[in-house]
């Protein structure tokens, strides 16, 4: 009888041979950051008379705390307006699940106006 061959991980990168490194996959971190970044977006244009559209998101960092887990999430955006400007925006989103949230998640913290440091300049927050 042959060995059977196990399923190939696709959220473990693919060039990796040894089955105990479990680094993520770049490219499955960024699917998640977008998705993410594009449901905090949502959220934010649900309340605001100018939309914003997603140009680009960071990889995210999770905070596991007991019971729950946070996400931290840096992405730019941008009006529909011509001539308008990219901004940089930071979320954070707290992991509850498609039973509290269709999308799996609640918006915690929202803020824009945000240097590239990371610092936050006094623009729209909600926190």
């Amino acid at each position: 009888m042959a060995p059977r061959r196990r399923a190939p991980l696709l959220a473990r990168v693919p060039e990796r041979k040894d089955p105990h490194d479990i680094r993520a996959n770049p490219k499955v971190q960024l699917a998640q950051a977008k998705r993410f970044a594009t449901g905090v977006l949502e959220h934010y244009n649900k309340r605001k008379k100018i939309k914003f559209e997603l140009l680009d998101a960071k990889p995210v960092i999770s905070i596991p705390e007991p019971r729950c887990c946070y996400t931290h999430i840096n992405f730019t955006a941008r009006t529909s307006k011509e001539d308008s400007e990219e901004q940089l925006f930071f979320a954070e989103i707290y992991h509850c699940g498609p039973r509290r949230a269709p999308n799996g998640f609640i918006v915690t913290c929202l803020g824009q106006n945000i240097s590239r440091a990371g610092l936050y300049l006094g623009g729209e927050e909600e926190c």
